[in-house]
């Protein structure tokens, strides 16, 4: 009796273990990221508008200056 009692704690135990190992980290963490790498990606987006932006503005007032 007390051996199968044993038996039974240490299966659940051990049943305790694998699922808590074997969570869905993997498949949720990507998600989590993708709102930040979008983000990321039009900021990047909007900085190369700035930059070309800035860039014609400096050729603007150079060519004014040499007129």
């Amino acid at each position: 009796m007390v051996r199968k009692q044993v038996g039974q704690i240490l299966t659940a135990v051990l049943l305790v273990f694998l699922v808590a190992c074997s969570g869905d980290e993997e498949t949720e963490t990507p998600r989590m990221y993708d709102a930040q790498r979008e983000a990321l990606e039009q900021a990047r987006e909007v900085e190369a508008v700035l930059q070309k932006a800035d860039e014609k503005r400096r050729e603007e007032i150079e060519e004014m200056e040499t007129h």
